[in-house]
């Protein structure tokens, strides 16, 4: 609700500029002019410093190309996903990944150690065991023979026994 002016408001100064939280016109002239000469040696050095550094064709195309080839780098590093799902898997990978360099830091980091005190011996060793079961247990793949499913004599195909890939965790 718009904060209504006193009566005698426009009577007093005129207002130029429209207040949009008050839906009003609000920045008095007066005002301007009474506290604007505490502004004006600051916007001077302001202007002055802008006349001082022109503004060059050059410089501004070459950063424009810059600023294009980043961009189009950018987006031609991002990974296309088919589907949701295609994306969860990149994203779980990704982690995994992050994970497991972070342990194997931690690890070489307490070998490190390992070898340089040779008189910390036990709490190092407990250091070390603790970074390994810290890392991520990923899936893999285990070969498993098949039976394969076999089909009537009327169906297309016959699948015949192979040896399929299955996964454990």
């Amino acid at each position: 609700m718009p904060v209504p002016m006193p009566s005698r408001a426009l009577a007093d100064s005129f207002c130029v500029f429209y207040c949009t939280s008050q839906h009003s016109l609000c920045v008095l002239v007066g005002f301007l002019l009474l506290f604007g000469f505490a502004f004006r040696p600051k916007f001077a050095a302001l202007v002055a410093a802008k006349a001082a550094t022109p503004l060059l064709d050059a410089n501004v195309v070459a950063t424009a190309v810059k600023a294009n080839r980043v961009l189009l780098l950018a987006a031609a590093s991002v990974p296309k996903f088919c589907s949701e799902v295609e994306r969860d898997l990149y994203e779980e990978a990704r982690a995994t990944q992050a994970a497991l360099k972070s342990g194997l830091a931690q690890i070489r980091s307490s070998l490190h150690c390992l070898r340089t005190e040779q008189e910390s011996v036990p709490a190092l060793l407990g250091e070390l065991v603790a970074a390994v079961g810290k890392l991520p247990t990923a899936a893999t793949p285990l070969a498993v023979p098949t039976q394969g499913g076999r089909r009537k004599e009327g169906d297309e195909e016959e699948e015949d026994g192979g040896v399929r890939a299955a996964y454990r965790a």
